[in-house]
């Protein structure tokens, strides 16, 4: 400035450091070179009845970043007294500067007081321009943005920084109204606190995200004259990496909370203790409040004779080589073993200033190695003592155990077998399924399970192979004996296959009584004789329908018409199997059916029909089913007695041998190989009981007898669910009394052999299993969704397990009926009357 009337001035408020322009050390008549001052030293030139009001002012421009406005007397070094106009402003602090007051004097002194009021505000006003001219060159240089609105929300002054904020030049906004170049910023929070600063004449502090902008803003509002003045830098780098840094500290602290082990953090000057994790009450059974208050309590609980020890290793704690196991005694007495390791943080100057540790306890450790021969030892007489043949393999193919049913099965002797290569001592089965399937095995890392018959030995083995990381386990059983058996049931099954095929071609080899029925007419016209179908007379058939129902067997004749009425009334297809009255008093079973011919509408017109003799067939089918249920009770007494064996024998066994392993596998945590194999052999052993368990269920679901047909289901559904990985819905109603034993054991199979061709052909996920008992009827459900049935399976004869669920019903006078879902999926409904059998039949 020029003037000796108006200067600036500015008051660092850290260090409470006031500097005056030249100008304005002149308004106060200070001719010193100029120096930094403090603001006492303005104060010790103020008339003395100005001081306080001018203390106070600055005071509450420090401290709530208040404008100053305020006018005082100050006496001259030449003597005079010189009326002074201070103005000033709150800036925040920035990256570079501290917060200050910035502001101007003014010497007021000769300023008219009344008579000049014109000149006077002139001369205010030139001052008042002189001055924000100043002020605008400085707020031009200052990093803040700055911003200044009048009470009519309008721009007075916009800094070129806030400027390129907005993304506009000065001039674009000077004379604007805020809220209408920023509507979107009507109410947001920086809208409401504008408000209140200009209402309220207060100073106000914000941080808030201004979502237009996608940027975070620090404000600091400050009440003028004329309006409020706004200084505002973008925080938006801060908040981002304020928000990184709380996700880290809460991602570390669940991390450390959760753990089992110690974690610990501690300072390198103290040792003091930053950061303990809730794992030390487990371990060392005391509050984590006392390590914080007392740090000494973690050196004080280590054990007296490794004491010593540790706190020399600790010296290593900064240079990244403590790992140390030592002993701790706990409050109550006991005595735990640790294994601690530590590890030094560094800063961006690669000084170290903390050390980061983990502790843990290892006391299990150190009894294992006696648990571990225990156990060894057990499950060495477990596997000698076992029926099944068992022995392993390293990854080179080579024995490394075998048991003594290994030995006589094999008919080799141990010695003769460990170390040896399994295709050296049996060369015979190289390139046979032994050698595809075990290869397949361990380069496949999967389990594998087969039946193959070996020649050189005359026997048939079942065989299941589990791959691990040394090698593969192998359990195999004789079933020669077994398969000599499923041999002598496959000739059966094939003698009364060929016997059904004679039959069939007996049947069709019958002369048929073949007719048309016309709806309209009612009339019956034969078209080839019916005699050897009905019994009657050549030519004798029928000739309306009412004489056609009055042949029918009195039992039979009400199901009869009701099939012919809705055949009729619908247009489709009649099909019945019936019983009629011959005349020379005999009772024959007829099978007779009926394909509509259609007028040009699509109505029913003419059924043109056949009848077929099938008495011989049926006393034949009543025979095979008997012969059936003598060959399915005879199967379910073997498959009870297998099922006792390997439950009773071999499952106690193993049930022992998974115990001791749980107990191995806990206190082998700190040895990694030792951990892994107790394992791989705990996987084994579980899983061998749970293939025991299935088989011994699968033979003789013993759940039917104690439990009933509801239960035995639920629980055969839920595991197999649960291997197969299916989603099993169970819709089962308690069946009563009605339900006798054998009808009981023939839907449960039906059930097991629906769920087995799910399991197997299906490729479904989800299994829907209905059991209810309604109308004198047991009706069980399976549907799946999977791919569906296809009809040359339906209509195949080559399915056992199909035609098996058939006669299974059959031999109550039930239906099973097998269809495939829209849009995907198989539904199985099994159908078996409760009460006396039913004459008629459905078929």
């Amino acid at each position: 400035m020029s003037s000796v009337h108006v200067g600036s001035w500015e008051l660092v408020i850290g260090d409470d450091r006031l500097t005056w322009s030249d100008d304005a050390r002149r308004v106060i008549g200070l001719e010193t070179p100029a120096r930094d001052a403090s603001p006492e030293a303005l104060f010790a030139l103020a008339h003395h009845e100005d001081v306080e009001s001018l203390r106070s002012a600055f005071a509450s421009g420090v401290r709530d970043g208040s404008a100053l406005d305020i006018e005082c007397r100050i006496a001259r070094s030449d003597g005079t007294m010189r009326r002074i106009h201070l103005l000033g402003v709150h800036i925040a602090a920035d990256a570079t500067h501290p917060a200050r007051l910035w502001g101007t004097m003014h010497d007021v002194t000769d300023r008219p007081r009344i008579s000049n009021l014109v000149r006077a505000s002139d001369i205010a006003r030139a001052d008042a321009d002189e001055a924000r001219a100043e002020a605008g060159r400085i707020l031009e240089i200052v990093s803040d943005a700055f911003v200044a609105l009048d009470r009519e929300w309008r721009y007075t002054h916009v800094n070129r920084k806030a400027a390129s904020i907005f993304g506009r030049t000065p001039g674009d906004l000077i004379g604007k109204h805020i809220w209408t170049e920023f509507p979107d910023g009507i109410g947001q929070p920086f809208y409401h606190a504008y408000h209140k600063a200009m209402t309220e004449r207060e100073f106000a502090f914000l941080e808030e995200y201004y979502p237009p902008y996608d940027r975070w803003f620090e404000n600091r509002i400050h009440p003028t004259p004329e309006g409020i003045a706004i200084f505002f830098h973008d925080i938006s780098d801060r908040k981002r990496a304020e928000q990184v840094r709380r996700e880290w500290e809460e991602r570390f602290r669940q991390l450390a909370d959760n753990i089992e082990e110690v974690f610990w953090l501690s300072t390198v000057e103290t040792g003091a203790f930053i950061y303990v994790s809730p794992a030390f009450e487990t371990i060392w059974g005391r509050p984590c409040a006392d390590i914080y208050r007392a740090p000494q309590l973690w050196w004080d609980a280590i054990h007296p004779d490794d004491r010593p020890g540790v706190r020399t290793a600790a010296e290593r704690q900064a240079t990244g080589g403590y790992d140390e196991e030592y002993r701790i005694l706990r409050p109550d007495g006991t005595i735990r073993w640790i294994a601690d390791r530590a590890f030094p943080i560094r800063d961006e100057h690669g000084v170290v200033y903390r050390i980061a540790g983990v502790a843990q306890d290892i006391t299990e450790r150190h009894a294992a190695a006696e648990v571990i021969q225990r156990i060894a030892s057990g499950l060495t007489t477990t596997l000698e003592s076992i029926t099944d043949a068992f022995y392993t393999l390293d990854r080179d193919g080579q024995f490394t155990y075998v048991n003594h049913e290994a030995e006589r099965l094999m008919e080799q002797p141990r010695s003769a077998l460990l170390g040896q290569s399994v295709w050296s001592v049996f060369p015979e089965a190289v390139n046979t399924e032994f050698h595809r399937q075990f290869v397949h095995a361990m380069r496949n890392n999967v389990v594998v399970k087969f039946e193959e018959y070996y020649p050189p030995l005359l026997r048939w083995f079942e065989v299941r192979a589990y791959p691990s990381a040394q090698g593969l386990a192998v359990y195999f059983l004789d079933v020669t004996e077994r398969r000599r058996v499923l041999d002598v049931l496959r000739e059966r099954e094939e003698t009364l296959r060929q016997r059904t095929d004679q039959l069939d071609a007996a049947l069709e080899a019958a002369q048929l009584g073949v007719w048309s029925w016309d709806l309209a007419s009612n009339l019956v016209t034969t078209i080839q004789g019916s005699g050897p179908a009905t019994g009657l007379p050549e030519g004798t058939y029928p000739s309306t329908g009412e004489a056609f129902t009055a042949l029918v067997h009195p039992d039979d004749r009400v199901w009869v018409t009701n099939r012919l009425r809705v055949a009729s009334a619908t247009g489709t297809d009649y099909q019945a199997e019936f019983r009629v009255r011959a005349p020379d008093g005999s009772t024959r079973w007829i099978s007779s059916q009926g394909h509509w011919t259609r007028d040009a509408e699509g109505a029913p017109r003419v059924m043109i029909g056949a009848d077929l003799d099938i008495t011989a067939r049926r006393q034949a089918a009543q025979e095979l089913r008997a012969f059936a249920q003598r060959l399915d009770s005879a199967q379910d007494a073997e498959r009870a007695t297998i099922a006792r064996e390997v439950h009773d024998d071999l499952g106690q066994a193993l049930t022992v041998l998974r115990m001791d392993s749980s107990r191995l596998a806990r206190m082998s945590t700190s040895n990694p190989e030792l951990s892994a194999l107790v394992g791989e052999m705990t996987e084994l052993i579980d899983s061998t009981l749970q293939k025991t368990r299935s088989i011994a269920t699968a033979l003789h679901p013993s759940a039917l007898e104690d439990l009933g047909l509801a239960a035995a289901i639920e629980i055969h559904v839920t595991h197999v669910a649960r291997r197969a990985s299916l989603s099993a819905t169970l819709e089962l109603v308690p069946v009563s009394a009605r339900v006798d034993r054998e009808r009981a054991r023939a839907a449960y199979r039906v059930m097991q052999e629906s769920l087995t061709n799910v399991v197997r052909h299906a490729d479904a996920t989800q299994v829907v299993i209905r059991l209810d008992e309604h109308d004198a009827e047991l009706v069980l459900e399976v549907t799946d969704d999977g791919c569906g049935i296809r009809p040359d399976q339906l209509s195949g004869t080559g399915s056992l397990g199909l035609i098996g669920m058939r006669e299974r019903a059959a031999a109550f006078d039930g239906t099973v009926h097998i269809a495939a879902q829209e849009p995907c999926g198989t539904a199985v409904t099994l159908r078996l009357p409760l009460g006396p059998r039913a004459v008629h039949s459905d078929a």
